[in-house]
């Protein structure tokens, strides 16, 4: 995967995150597809920006 594309990624996810954060619980996992808690979903992709911020180095 290419810096750019990381760098796509990340502002997508980020984007993403601070709208969910917005919603409450119930839209957070019809917007996600997980039926696990808000919490769970936002520590996930958490999760998911720190991978891709550690490939860029």
């Amino acid at each position: 995967m290419s810096t750019e594309q990381i760098n796509e990624n990340l502002a997508f996810l980020h984007q993403y995150v601070m709208d969910l954060e917005k919603r409450d619980e119930k839209t957070v996992q019809l917007l996600t597809a997980f039926n696990k808690p808000k919490e769970w979903i936002m520590n996930y992709l958490f999760n998911l920006i720190n991978e891709y911020e550690a490939l860029l180095g």
